[in-house]
This record gives C-alpha cells, sequence and structure tokens, in this order.
C-alpha cells in the first residue's frame, strides 16, 4: 500500500477472550489504484494482549473507487 485513506472500525463485539471487529478500508496501491473493501478480524485476547488474529474478506468486496472490480 502506498498510502491508506480510512481505516475504521464500523462494529465490535466482544465475548470473554473473543473480540470481533467490522473493518472498512479505502487505500491506493502501489500502482496508483485506489482500492476500497471491508473485512472481519477475530481477536483472541490473554492478559491484556493480542494472542492471536485472523481477518476475513469476500475477495468481490474489493473495489476500485469508482466501481470496477480490482
Amino acid at each position: 500500500m502506498k498510502d491508506v485513506h480510512t481505516n475504521v472500525a464500523t462494529a465490535v463485539a466482544v465475548d470473554g477472550a473473543h473480540a470481533f471487529i467490522a473493518w472498512t478500508l479505502d487505500f491506493t496501491g502501489v500502482d496508483g489504484t485506489r482500492l476500497h473493501y471491508e473485512q472481519v478480524s477475530h481477536q483472541v485476547w490473554r492478559d491484556g494482549r493480542i494472542v492471536s488474529e485472523r481477518f476475513y474478506y469476500d475477495p468481490a468486496s474489493l473495489v476500485t473507487i469508482g466501481g470496477f472490480t480490482a
């Protein structure tokens, strides 16, 4: 990535040591293409630290700004 324009947590759910976070991202790639996508992360916490994190997203949600699939 060349530039990150938006990296916003839009929803958070916590259940014990598990946190789920919905993210919205807009960024410019190194080739100059501006992209948008949404993802969900699953974090596992122990002793106040993240001990594992995994990201999930639908590749079809990755689009260039302007509506064309990247």
